[in-house]
């Protein structure tokens, strides 16, 4: 019988494949931020996977789990703006010179690596919503006021896995469409 209090006894979890797994995900985000801190990336996400590895109950997940948190972590660091700056500003005055204010930093937005316009890009995402029918609009709405996906289908009668595609889905189409009309996609 397995001790509540040992945390080892938790599953087990192969850290090699679990970064090699997390190396080929990182991998499809073409922005220059992810690939330069890519590498930091996967070792965090891999060190606080085998951290909350008592939270994991089935093997199978850990891979899941892992790519949640590496996820989580891209966007945090894309939103505050950690990215890994060339040596110091003292070093360097063009990067002191290409510096924004914060009050600027707020107008603008990253999509696919560039800095944007937030209200251009919130225009084009407005009118690109529209394209969208409508119960994937109110899906969309309710998703990003915070309704956990098991509420929305309730409300919507419909299957949380089958809400869970329709939201990829909606949210690629949103991205790509976005993506065409400022003229970013690749």
């Amino acid at each position: 019988m397995r001790d509540p209090l040992d945390r080892c006894a938790s599953v087990e979890i192969d850290c090699q494949d679990l970064t090699e797994i997390l190396r080929r995900f990182v991998a499809r985000w073409r922005d220059l931020e992810t690939r330069r801190a890519s590498e930091d990336l996967v070792q965090e996400a891999v060190l606080v996977t085998w951290c909350q590895r008592d939270r994991i109950q089935d093997a199978e997940r850990a891979a899941p789990y892992a790519r949640t948190i590496l996820r989580r972590l891209r966007f945090r660091l894309l939103e505050r703006g950690d990215r890994l700056r060339p040596q110091s500003l003292e070093s360097d005055p063009a990067i002191r010179e290409g510096l924004s204010s914060p009050n600027e930093a707020a107008e603008r937005v990253r999509i696919a690596g560039e800095s944007l316009d937030r209200d251009s890009v919130l225009q084009q995402l407005e009118i690109a919503m529209a394209d969208l029918p409508s119960p994937v609009q109110r899906l969309l709405e309710g998703f990003y006021r915070g309704d956990p996906t098991s509420v929305l289908a309730t409300r919507h009668s419909i299957p949380p896995r089958q809400v869970k595609a329709h939201l990829y889905r909606a949210r690629k189409r949103l991205r790509k469409c976005v993506e065409q009309r400022l003229d970013l996609s690749s």
